[in-house]
């Protein structure tokens, strides 16, 4: 198995890979790399090249946000760490009612805090091992929860794959009679919106 070391330069993270073989393939600027004979990992090149800061701050037009200071709970809740990247010159941001009863106290329905997970990028091996007939009813049954769209999106690694929807994931292969390994093509460390 390839040994896997994460260290932090500043604000950038970057990823190193212990015994790459090789790079077998590309798709819309993200790297295939072959990690000796048994797996791939997914490497994004603009993964590691963004500042936690530059994630937050591209995020922001889209992501509820919080700017009360003054929040108990503010030094650790993701919504106000990413207002306080939000771009000046965007007039209007989607953000938190500062006038709710419970916002900006210890009881904010909208804390979110910053959470890295796990997840799971790309299933293009992930049916290698099973028996056709399993095959099909596990994507039969995944196309119907997630719709045609977002399984292929999640197949060929569009999207990223949380903690959640893998668990989901397993449930329906495990319903389906599949006991084995799921092999997804790669993980990245990323945080939990």
């Amino acid at each position: 198995m390839a040994e896997t070391k994460c260290f932090n330069d500043g604000n950038k993270v970057f990823q190193w890979q212990k015994q790459i073989v090789s790079i077998i393939g590309t798709n819309q600027g993200h790297n295939y790399l072959e990690i000796s004979q048994e797996f791939c990992i997914f490497a994004s090149s603009n993964h590691t090249t963004m500042t936690k800061e530059e994630v937050f701050r591209k995020k922001a037009p889209h992501y509820l946000v919080c700017f009360i200071d003054q929040c108990p709970l503010h030094e650790s809740c993701l919504r106000w760490l990413v207002g306080c990247e939000a771009p000046t010159d965007t007039l209007m941001l989607p953000s938190v009612n500062p006038r709710h009863p419970e916002t900006g106290t210890e009881q904010c329905p909208h804390y979110r805090q910053e959470q890295y997970v796990n997840m799971a990028r790309g299933m293009m091996n992930f049916y290698d091992n099973m028996p056709g007939r399993t095959e099909r009813a596990i994507k039969h049954r995944l196309i119907s929860m997630y719709s045609r769209k977002t399984y292929y999106d999640y197949r060929k690694g569009v999207r990223l794959i949380p903690p959640d929807i893998q668990a989901q994931i397993e449930q329906v292969c495990q319903e389906e009679g599949w006991t084995g390994e799921l092999n997804y093509d790669g993980w990245e460390k990323e945080i939990l919106w």
